[in-house]
């Protein structure tokens, strides 16, 4: 049962997201005290010395990031009496960032999302629960991406409220039940991204089609650069899309 004096969460999520509004609603309606600090998916926009003197003075049980860039540092983890937990976008086999995008390259049969505890590191704590789903053939960035994003929202609504009802004692048995888990693969940069998705006039046929289809093409295309100009990939070209249609069927 929950305690009388309210749980105290200091939460880092993203400005102008419903799955982020969604998730602190959660916790106000089970009467939890929650300070908030959201940010856009820019890293200029999560950097430390933004922080409010609100967050820099918060104390209370736990720290939540969900769907936020913001790497939580070692003193202020510290304030959260219990933990601090991250909902990673990505199954542990995908530590980093451009998780999707690799999974689609490297050819991964499965994809999912990750509760952990956040230690000292990036996407390195102790895993609080892995869930994973199968990647189709003709899977692509977006219906990947939706299917991790409904997962990790109930994944969110589970942990939270085990958390709630039963605390330290279900982050324990969550903690057991999830021993086997391992971070087993490398992390991924943006840096490494970028580097993916850029191709030159050596890139064959196959491993260009690979990077088209791995990539976010509303907003990350592949790009080529020629004699200092920048050319990037057109997803909405008629063309593209029948070469693009055909190519997938080799996948």
């Amino acid at each position: 049962m929950q305690k009388n004096t309210p749980l105290k969460f200091l939460f880092f999520g993203a400005v102008n997201c419903e799955m982020t509004q969604k998730a602190i609603n959660f916790l106000q309606s089970q009467n939890c005290e929650v300070t908030e600090y959201l940010t856009t998916y820019e890293p200029a926009a999560n950097k430390q010395s933004l922080l409010t003197n609100v967050v820099k003075e918060w104390t209370g049980e736990y720290i939540v990031c969900f769907k936020s860039l913001f790497i939580v540092p070692e003193w202020l983890i510290n304030k959260a009496s219990i933990a601090a937990i991250n909902f990673h976008p990505a199954s542990v086999e995908f530590p980093g960032r451009g998780c999707i995008n690799f999974a689609i390259y490297e050819n991964s049969p499965t994809y999912g999302v990750t509760a952990h505890i956040i230690d000292d590191g990036i996407d390195s704590g102790p895993i609080l629960d892995c869930r994973r789903f199968p990647i189709f053939k003709n899977d692509d960035f977006y219906s990947i991406f939706h299917r991790a994003q409904a997962k990790m929202i109930d994944q969110y609504f589970d942990v939270l409220t085990g958390i709630i009802q039963d605390g330290q004692n279900y982050i324990a048995i969550m903690l057991e039940s999830s021993k086997h888990e391992k971070w087993n693969g490398s992390h991924r940069k943006i840096s490494g991204l970028n580097q993916m998705l850029t191709v030159d006039h050596t890139t064959s046929k196959l491993n260009l089609e690979k990077v088209i289809h791995a990539s976010d093409l509303q907003n990350k295309p592949p790009k080529i650069y020629l004699h200092g100009y920048e050319f990037s990939y057109e997803s909405n070209n008629k063309k593209n899309i029948e070469l693009f249609e055909e190519a997938k069927k080799n996948f």
